[in-house]
């Protein structure tokens, strides 16, 4: 887990899983979450490490109160996790996703801004850097 993020009460992180800087995770969340086969004899399985794909939460992720991410999915920098949204593919960068499954709602900001966002790598700066940034993006307001 990186530096500044955090993970709420009650949120099974699962093994195989990465989770970037600046992340806010809720409550009663499940990350890395392994499917059971459909076409196998039995649906029962004995899990390993290696046969439960790697999932991957990259920076400043917003993840809400009980949703629930699927091992194998990357949740791309600066995207959101709607409350209870069940998440079965990968979110791009900046995308707001809510529902079962989920989808994309909208995105955070406009395709310009978010480019800009995504090659600033903000997320790898000091954080006085980041304060200084934050100020300067939202026009002086922190």
């Amino acid at each position: 887990m990186g530096e500044y993020s955090y993970v709420g009460k009650n949120t099974d992180v699962l093994s195989g899983v990465s989770i970037g800087r600046y992340c806010s995770i809720a409550s009663n969340v499940t990350i890395g979450a392994p499917q059971h086969r459909l076409d196998a004899f039995t649906t029962f399985e004995l899990w390993s490490a290696l046969e439960i794909p790697g999932t991957v939460i990259e920076h400043d992720v917003w993840i809400g109160c009980n949703a629930v991410i699927m091992a194998g999915v990357t949740i791309c920098t600066g995207a959101v996790v709607g409350a209870g949204a069940i998440v079965t593919k990968n979110v791009p960068p900046y995308a707001i996703v809510v529902g079962n499954p989920a989808h994309i709602m909208r995105y955070r900001f406009d395709e310009g801004k978010i480019a800009r966002l995504l090659a600033s790598k903000w997320w790898e700066r000091d954080r006085s850097e980041v304060t200084a940034l934050t100020r300067d993006f939202n026009g002086g307001v922190p």
